[in-house]
């Protein structure tokens, strides 16, 4: 009995150290409570197996009745209470998370249509920039070989037909002819 008794008391000690090194100050203050009160425990526990090692029964039901027990008892409230009290906690976080879980599937496939319309909007204003800059581009070519009074072909564009001219008569050994008539005053 008294293997057992060292390996359940090493358990609980196991367990308060952890919920010492994860939990917070509250929960540090419940441990040395419970360490202190098993320490009181297991000194009953000894002096009980003592008497027991001397066969001495009367001594062994008085310190197990007036000792182990009630100190067992008052650790194993404390526990059950403060086990019962971080029960209700942890469900109320499980309630808090499967709220934010209901809204995060509500609102995603909102946020992904409004993310979905806010691209083709922008591909729509991207699209017309582009036309515009087209036209613009288009513009200005025309403005660079015209005029722009009479909107007649200049001599820049001129010069570009006749060099076109000069190359395909070159590249088909053909002949290119050019009549200039000047038209002043």
């Amino acid at each position: 009995n008294r293997a057992r008794y060292d390996a359940a008391a090493a358990s609980f000690v196991t367990a308060l150290g952890k919920v010492k090194v994860d939990g917070n100050a509250a929960e540090g203050a419940f441990v040395a409570k419970m360490l202190t009160q098993q320490a009181g425990y297991l000194a009953s526990i000894n002096r009980m197996f003592a008497q027991v090692d001397l066969g001495n029964t009367a001594a062994v039901l008085k310190i197990d009745s007036g000792e182990v027990d009630p100190t067992f008892g008052a650790i194993e409230s404390a526990v059950a209470t403060k086990a019962d009290a971080e029960h209700v906690v942890a469900l109320d976080q499980l309630s808090e998370l499967r709220e934010l879980d209901t809204l995060t599937s509500r609102l995603t496939p909102i946020v992904f249509g409004l993310g979905l319309l806010l691209a083709a909007l922008l591909g729509g204003v991207t699209r017309g920039y582009r036309r515009e800059l087209l036209v613009e581009r288009a513009r200005a070519v025309k403005h660079s070989l015209h005029d722009p009074l009479t909107g007649l072909p200049n001599r820049a564009l001129l010069a570009e037909r006749f060099d076109l001219a000069l190359q395909t008569a070159t590249a088909s050994e053909g002949a290119t002819a050019l009549l200039l008539i000047a038209v002043d005053r």
